[in-house]
């Protein structure tokens, strides 16, 4: 029976940086890779506000994207 098995996981955070000329909102996206399968939403935000913590630059959003294959 095929099933899925999981090959790799991704943190994006998505910084507001400010607004342009027109008043366009300004993002800024950065990706962290190796992310373990097993993070759970709360970790995960967890990180992203630790990483904002670094930088002047306000969360607008997080996601987790995974890689799986069907074995």
């Amino acid at each position: 029976m095929p099933a899925f098995q999981f090959q790799q996981a991704a943190l994006t955070v998505n910084f507001f940086t400010g607004v342009d000329a027109e008043g366009k909102s300004i993002f800024k996206r950065v990706t962290y890779r190796n992310v373990t399968d097993q993070a759970t939403a709360e970790q995960l935000q967890q990180v992203a506000q630790a990483i904002s913590g670094l930088t002047s630059y306000t969360p607008a959003d997080v996601e987790k994207t995974e890689k799986q294959i069907i074995v």
